[in-house]
């Protein structure tokens, strides 16, 4: 696997950690509540939403950002996108009458805002420093990571059908996932044409550009069907990212963990 010379992350990389923290997150709260019967903090008395704990991420990873020169800019990446994850994941609440975390478009405005913010993201570091739109990547050099890769997309191929056939009728917004689930299963079948052709360069940036996309889009439409598959699937998501980009895990970890 290449990695960058000065082993140093770009914006590309920050915008990416944010996003992906936040969608980890969502999928976290919903699946963990999920599990324990929406348990309630507080007792009788009080009640203390998650949202606060992601005021706190956020206004930590700020006052980290302006206090320290040579803050370690993923970490706080991944503290805003914790943070944003957990206020994002009430918004249900704010834009109904009843106060209703269960409202049935929250996931789609909770995606809809992480789709803008990474898009918008990507433009201005684009245009600003001159770098491609697309996801850098690489395409791994040890046979191990190659089939990996391969499984993973060959499941999600199998996969997809399932889940366009076991989304709710009753959802209002099954025609944008359908088109969100078309989208990502042809550009896996594009990305395999292209290995069968070995453009593995073009592959690499394909896979990686529609798993990503998958991650805001398709991924949390698994939680109304199995939240633990689709934490599963979220992880196994971000593991195929890591393997198809610049930088290894063991580099990734490094960047993370103190020194």
């Amino acid at each position: 696997m290449k990695h960058s010379s000065n082993n140093q992350p770009s914006p590309l990389d920050i915008v990416d950690g944010f996003v992906i923290a936040s969608v980890a997150t969502i999928v976290v709260i919903r699946t963990t509540l999920a599990i324990t019967g929406y348990p309630r903090l507080g007792g009788d008395a009080f009640h203390i939403a998650h949202m606060l704990w992601g005021g706190l991420a956020l206004t930590a990873a700020l006052l980290v950002s302006l206090l320290q020169r040579q803050a370690n800019r993923e970490v706080l990446a991944l503290l805003g996108g914790v943070g944003f994850g957990f206020f994002i994941d009430e918004i249900g609440k704010f834009v109904t009458t009843d106060n209703n975390y269960f409202y049935t478009g929250s996931f789609l405005l909770m995606y809809l805002s992480l789709l803008g913010i990474w898009l918008m993201s990507r433009v201005l570091v684009a245009r600003s420093q001159h770098q491609l739109f697309a996801l850098p990547a690489v395409w791994p050099t040890r046979r191990i990571e190659q089939r990996l890769v391969m499984i993973w997309v060959i499941l999600q191929l199998v996969g997809l059908p399932f889940l366009a056939y076991n989304l709710h009728a009753h959802n209002g917004w099954v025609a944008l996932q359908l088109g969100c689930i078309a989208v990502y299963y042809f550009a896996l079948m594009y990305g395999l044409i292209q290995v069968a052709r070995q453009k593995t360069e073009t592959a690499a940036r394909t896979l990686r550009l529609a798993t990503f996309i998958a991650v805001i889009t398709v991924l949390p439409l698994l939680y109304y069907l199995n939240p633990l598959f689709a934490l599963i699937d979220t992880v196994c998501a971000v593991l195929v990212m890591i393997g198809l980009s610049e930088v290894s895990l063991k580099q990734l970890a490094g960047r993370l963990l103190p020194r």
